[in-house]
């Protein structure tokens, strides 16, 4: 065994869920745990049966703190972690028994994280190497993370892309990872979830963006994490927030998002994952051509 890992939990209103994804982490095949779950200020029955499960097994710490996003709840779990190594489980998912097992085995000691496939709603997917250094769908749920690149760098408050702000930081650290392929992470998608709703505060992802390019001087970085960076805005912006608006979308809206990442990287469609990963040609040249309303009505539809 390599040592002991901290599972942060990070709870809101997800009474519904949460008696599944405690039983999954207390049922771990590796039982050098710590499970600090953290309630965000939940209305529901989620602080009760936080405080049932930590009746029945030791390894649970309750912690509550007023509603604050879920970066501010994760915050608040590093604060009190002391593991080797840290993994954050969203309460409304679950996990294999041997989830922790396999990604402590195959972790190495100055790799970043190990992580795993997942099993979104029924369907397995497993994101490459090159997919997870793009940030096509970054999250930190299904890592497990080596605690000592994690002292000091912690999330941020916006309630959006802030797993994507905490992974970007952490890429500077170790570019060293290992993965498997086998789904151990059961991901639910929640159609009311932050992540699957679209509201006007969807408007504001231009600071958590804004977060990441001035993270590094653009001339500080190399070519290749430049066009990686490139390619996350372009993703970020123009094909992930376009669809999660969809009917929602607007020309106004259109336009910051085409003008925001031009400012930065105004010849984008010559990045050559932009060809190799962007399936709609069509809407691509929209957003080339600046057609504001070709695109809202794309999207709209």
């Amino acid at each position: 065994m390599k040592g002991k890992v901290s599972i942060i939990i990070a709870i809101y209103n997800i009474e519904k869920y949460l008696g599944e994804c405690l039983n999954s982490v207390i049922n771990q095949t590796y039982k050098d745990l710590e499970i600090i779950l953290v309630n965000d200020g939940s209305s529901d029955r989620s602080l009760d049966i936080m405080n049932a499960y930590s009746k029945i097994d030791n390894r649970i710490i309750c912690i509550s703190q007023e509603n604050a996003g879920p970066g501010m709840a994760r915050n608040k779990g590093l604060d009190y972690a002391t593991g080797k190594y840290i993994s954050f489980i969203d309460g409304d998912d679950s996990v294999k028994p041997d989830f922790i097992e396999k990604l402590v085995s195959i972790i190495g000691e100055d790799d970043l994280y190990s992580y795993c496939g997942i099993s979104v709603n029924g369907e397995d997917t497993f994101l490459s190497p090159e997919k997870n250094s793009l940030f096509i769908r970054q999250c930190c749920y299904n890592k497990l993370y080596n605690a000592k690149y994690l002292d000091g760098v912690r999330f941020t408050s916006h309630m959006f892309a802030e797993d994507l702000i905490f992974n970007y930081e952490l890429s500077f650290l170790s570019k060293n990872i290992s993965y498997t392929e086998e789904p151990l992470y059961f991901y639910r998608r929640n159609e009311s979830s932050i992540s699957n709703t679209w509201s006007d505060k969807y408007k504001e992802i231009f600071k958590p963006i804004g977060d990441i390019v001035n993270y590094k001087n653009l001339d500080e970085l190399d070519f290749s994490r430049r066009e990686r960076l490139e390619f996350l805005l372009v993703w970020y912006l123009f094909f992930g927030n376009f669809k999660r608006a969809g009917k929602n979308i607007d020309s106004d809206y259109v336009k910051k998002s085409i003008d925001y990442v031009e400012q930065f990287f105004p010849n984008w469609y010559e990045n050559k994952f932009v060809d190799k990963y962007i399936w709609d040609k069509e809407i691509c040249d929209h957003i080339k051509n600046k057609d504001y309303d070709d695109i809202s009505s794309h999207y709209s539809k």
